[in-house]
């Protein structure tokens, strides 16, 4: 059976919703009236299931990346076709995808515990500083910037004091 995996990129009450095909590694943009970007409205999900040719009990993977709430996050239609288990969104797999939109800079997702992502080494540069949420959860390591300071020396995290001693013990 096919799992649907599609990314609703929403802001600004517009959105934009593209399929990943895991055979390709791309992403594929579903238009609206030719448009990839359009309104929020209250039919979203019915002219979705017709955009896709859903059929009833076809499993899903969505990924949501939006500024704010919107009516469509709520549906019941999400919570009774979101496939069970292991998502297929990882952060290189949600990069790739925001990385092919240029109007946005610097973008930060927080997951729906609270962690934020792209980590540092991955951070999407730009103009801007956006703040977006995102359903999935991040499970890669914390950024290197919020490993609190270890007691005792009060300016050095961590990672800096265990490569300090790899150079002190190296006589560097």
């Amino acid at each position: 059976m096919k799992v649907y995996q599609h990314l609703f990129f929403l802001n600004k009450d517009m959105v934009t919703v593209a399929e990943y095909n895991n055979s390709e590694k791309e992403f594929s943009y579903i238009r609206n009236k030719g448009e990839e970007e359009f309104p929020v409205t209250e039919d979203f999900w019915q002219w979705w299931k017709e955009a896709v040719s859903y059929i009833s009990g076809e499993i899903t993977d969505f990924c949501f990346i939006y500024d704010k709430e919107y009516n469509i996050l709520s549906d019941g239609f999400i919570k009774n076709t979101q496939a069970s288990g292991e998502s297929c969104w990882t952060e290189s797999r949600v990069i790739k995808f925001l990385t092919k939109i240029p109007e946005y800079g610097n973008i930060i997702l927080t997951d729906c515990n609270g962690k934020t992502f792209p980590s540092e080494n991955k951070a999407i540069t730009g103009k801007n500083n956006e703040t977006f949420y995102t359903n999935i959860e991040y499970k890669g390591r914390d950024r290197i910037n919020t490993v609190p300071v270890k007691e005792g020396n009060g300016n050095i995290s961590p990672l800096a004091e265990y490569y300090r001693g790899i150079m002190v013990s190296e006589n560097k």
